[in-house]
């Protein structure tokens, strides 16, 4: 973990509803990593 561009991790708890929509909106941008979803989504 030494070599890792980003060192800090940030983790959300969801609902079964909100992990649902959250993989609905992956797939409208072809996106298969969370991690990169958020990362869109947030910067």
């Amino acid at each position: 973990m030494a070599n890792r561009k980003r060192s800090i991790v940030l983790r959300c708890p969801v609902t079964a509803e909100e992990r649902q929509l959250i993989e609905q909106k992956m797939a409208l941008l072809t996106t298969r990593q969370i991690g990169a979803y958020h990362r869109k989504m947030a910067i």
